[in-house]
């Protein structure tokens, strides 16, 4: 090996060294678990169930990421999951049409999105506070609208639930469709100028509006696409649990 590619290697261990440091870190703990209960976490069967639960919170943090690489926070993101889902329900209970319902559900939680937004970047009010407050407020508004009450929608065996949340052998569709949106926000994170402005205002919000980045523009988008993901998340755990 030249010294050359062993620079490269190195530099490229540097790079990514957080990312090693994670995979190696969840490996760790993962070998701890068989050790210490083989006969639990040897089965396949768990990891099926793993792969059917966590999408729902994988599907947020990904939103999230796009968030804390501005330098923000958003905490309203689990009161906007919540009552997304209960706008896909009442919709769909009403009229039985999945499109309805999924426009009602990731409409609202791309408005959420844009007050969050418009708040922070144009009023200049700190996101925690903004999104705090936002979710109080919607907490109170899925009380208010659901009487305290569940809505009980049955999409076991309809063929909405055989594409969202179905298996191909004992693989839970979920899982894939998590994967493709993390490879579509991978590029629209790394590869497309929206993620280029996002990182950009991240690291020096001042240098990117001396760049010409609309920086207002920039949150306001972030945040409603964390509210999209949101309202997403909203309905893989509506399917799950349906």
């Amino acid at each position: 090996m030249t010294k050359a590619n062993e620079r490269t290697e190195q530099s490229l261990f540097y790079k990514y060294r957080s990312q090693f440091g994670l995979v190696i870190m969840v490996s760790l703990v993962v070998l701890f678990f068989i050790i210490t209960s083989p006969s639990v976490f040897l089965r396949a069967d768990i990891y099926f169930s793993f792969l059917a639960s966590v999408p729902t919170i994988g599907i947020m943090a990904l939103g999230l990421t796009f968030i804390l690489a501005l330098g923000e926070i958003d905490l309203s993101f689990p009161s906007v999951m919540a009552l997304s889902g209960f706008l896909f329900a009442s919709v769909y209970a009403s009229t039985g049409n999945f499109f309805f319902a999924i426009l009602a559900c990731i409409g609202s939680g791309i408005l959420v999105g844009i007050v969050n937004g418009l708040i922070i970047a144009k009023v200049g009010v700190p996101s925690i506070v903004v999104t705090l407050g936002m979710q109080f407020l919607i907490r109170g508004l899925s009380n208010l609208l659901s009487n305290g009450t569940a809505i009980i929608v049955r999409v076991r065996g309809s063929l909405s639930h055989q594409f969202l949340v179905g298996k191909i052998g004992n693989v839970p569709l979920q899982s894939l469709w998590f994967l493709g949106i993390a490879v579509f926000l991978f590029f629209l994170l790394f590869r497309h100028k929206f993620g280029e402005h996002v990182l950009f205002v991240g690291d020096n919000v001042e240098a990117a509006r001396m760049m010409g980045v609309n920086v207002d523009w920039v949150k306001i988008g972030a945040f409603s696409l964390m509210g999209a993901l949101a309202a997403m998340a909203g309905i893989f755990d509506l399917y799950r649990m349906g």
